[in-house]
């Protein structure tokens, strides 16, 4: 639908995510172990909201401000931000610390403007998980592609 393709490391898998607003693909990217929950939404650019049309950096801080009310304790971490590529197009990745329950999580973000789409990779995993979890993360960004 929104013209991309992923590839997954060994034993992880993909689950193309039902969605009913146009131009939208979300992706269930699934690790062997269960320890995270992780996806990726594509949204074509002509669809986004106004809020949504902004800066990237401005635009990442919007997402986050609704996940900061959403989840207990959410911090993002200051020295976290970091420039990157998705696709060839810039891109911002971000770390921030929150609390489920008794569990310290860590929830891990990149946000990219393509041509023609905005592109967003999400990672909640437990804290003792992350730094492990997050190479394989990158992996999967670092191999998306647009067609």
């Amino acid at each position: 639908t929104n013209g991309f393709s992923l590839t997954a490391p060994a034993g992880w898998t993909f689950d193309r995510e039902e969605v009913e607003k146009k131009g939208t693909t979300e992706v269930r990217i699934i690790d062997p172990e269960g320890a995270t929950v992780s996806s990726l939404t594509v949204k074509s650019l002509d669809t986004l909201d106004p809020e949504e049309k902004k800066p990237l950096r401005e635009y990442a801080n919007h997402e986050i401000a609704k996940a900061a009310k959403q989840n207990k304790d959410f911090q993002t971490r200051a020295d976290s931000w970091k420039d990157r590529k998705v696709a060839g197009q810039p891109a911002l990745s971000v770390i921030a610390d929150y609390t489920e329950g008794k569990t310290k999580k860590v929830a891990y973000g990149v946000w990219s403007f393509g041509q023609t789409n905005a592109v967003y990779f999400q990672m909640l995993t437990s804290a003792k998980d992350f730094d492990a979890l997050q190479s394989k993360m990158d992996a999967i960004i670092d191999l998306y592609t647009t067609k």
